[in-house]
């Protein structure tokens, strides 16, 4: 899976920053450490391949964490915009079959209480920090996000990207355009557009 690529970059540049917004700075060691912690709750949690979790969360560094995290576990994520109108988070939590969430606290209410719900809020407070090794496996032909068309022409539609496709996508744009170490991307687009996985994955 592609976030491995991210893990050689976080052996070789451990100091560097990874990711930053108005509040924080994520060195890779950062970046990697919470990512693993984060997964290993989910995990506990019950999440495992083959799963998929929502995530619903402002935009910020903690944001990225949490899409690592997902996929470390071995799950797909599903953006859940908190922009989005609720009747369309409610059709896309019905028809994907959703029964968890990485979600912030103060978004919770707009979710049906039934789900299981971990608060990043809460893992950030609480420093979990069980950082230690994650045993799972995860394929090129595991989901690695689903995202949900605009449904203009009838209801929104889903559609499953795996980590194969998602992995030869940014090493060929890491190739053309291209892409260093020296470079900087103003990531800007919301998760539940699909150019967003060249915004945050290729520069790290």
């Amino acid at each position: 899976p592609f976030y491995e690529l991210i893990q050689d970059t976080a052996e070789k540049y451990p100091n560097n920053i990874a990711v930053q917004d108005d509040f924080i700075k994520l060195t890779y060691k950062e970046l990697e450490d919470q990512s693993n912690s984060w997964a290993n709750r989910l995990i506990s949690m019950g999440v495992k391949p083959g799963d998929n979790v929502g995530l619903s969360t402002d935009r910020n560094a903690h944001m990225v964490v949490s899409l690592l995290a997902i996929l470390k576990a071995g799950a797909g994520y599903i953006p859940l915009e908190p922009s989005f109108p609720q009747d369309r988070l409610d059709y896309m939590i019905e028809s994907s079959g959703l029964n968890t969430m990485l979600i912030q606290d103060h978004l919770m209410d707009r979710f049906n209480k039934s789900l299981k719900m971990l608060s990043i809020d809460d893992l950030i407070k609480n420093n979990f920090n069980d950082n230690s090794v994650i045993n799972v496996e995860v394929g090129l032909d595991n989901t690695c996000y689903i995202i949900y068309t605009s449904g203009s022409t009838g209801l929104p539609k889903g559609v499953e990207l795996l980590h194969g496709s998602v992995t030869n996508f940014l090493q060929s744009m890491s190739k053309k355009p291209g892409m260093s170490s020296n470079d900087s991307l103003l990531a800007v687009t919301t998760l539940s557009f699909d150019i967003a996985v060249l915004e945050l994955y290729l520069p790290l």
